[in-house]
């Protein structure tokens, strides 16, 4: 896993949208502090970016002081701040940039946040996601459809760092899990699972 690291968190919360409330989404920034707000039709998802690790300082001065806040940052809200029951309401984001070196392995393929888990600033994790998943899907699907694999079923550099041989080789058969009897080079799975 490579840590690319984010300096925020962020403190998820709702606040009641009133039917003449601008449209779409919000940003707003306000003495190095930020708050965005996407609107949900019936109500607010806001998120109240704050500083790495600043969760436990936030609790301590208080739900007052936080309602306060809010209202500063994002004046359009004053007068429904006291939505904000406490705390433990709200829903807490620790934010983590990273990615994987190695994307997949055999019968395993990660993709969105659990390939490369994106900040929640812009939005654009779901999109990624999806976008991961349209990819996998163009480059899998003949070879699936076709049961023959893309790649050999158990590579030939194969160590017991991937769990104790159960075949000579030190490889299992990706369909069944049972130890390989064929060449994992030429092993081939039907396109659904086997029962």
């Amino acid at each position: 896993m490579h840590e690319l690291g984010a300096p925020i968190d962020v403190i998820w919360f709702r606040l009641t949208r009133h039917h003449d409330d601008q449209e779409n989404l919000i940003f707003q920034l306000a003495r190095g502090r930020g708050m965005v707000a996407i609107d949900r039709g019936e109500f607010w998802q806001c998120g109240y970016l704050i500083g790495k690790g600043g969760f436990d300082a936030w609790k301590a001065r208080g739900i007052e002081a936080f309602r306060r806040d809010v209202a500063e940052v994002a004046p359009m809200f004053t007068d429904r701040t006291g939505e904000l029951a406490s705390f433990e309401a709200m829903g807490f984001l620790e934010v983590r940039v990273n990615r994987l070196h190695t994307w997949h392995q055999p019968g395993l393929l990660c993709i969105g946040d659990a390939a490369h888990a994106m900040s929640p600033v812009g939005g654009v994790g779901i999109n990624l996601a999806v976008q991961d998943a349209i990819a996998a899907a163009n480059i899998l699907t003949r070879p699936l459809w076709t049961a023959r694999s893309t790649t050999p079923t158990c590579p030939p550099s194969s160590t017991a760092a991937s769990g104790p041989p159960s075949s000579p080789s030190g490889c299992r058969d990706s369909c069944s899990g049972k130890p390989s009897t064929t060449s994992a080079r030429t092993a081939s799975c039907p396109p659904w699972p086997a029962s």
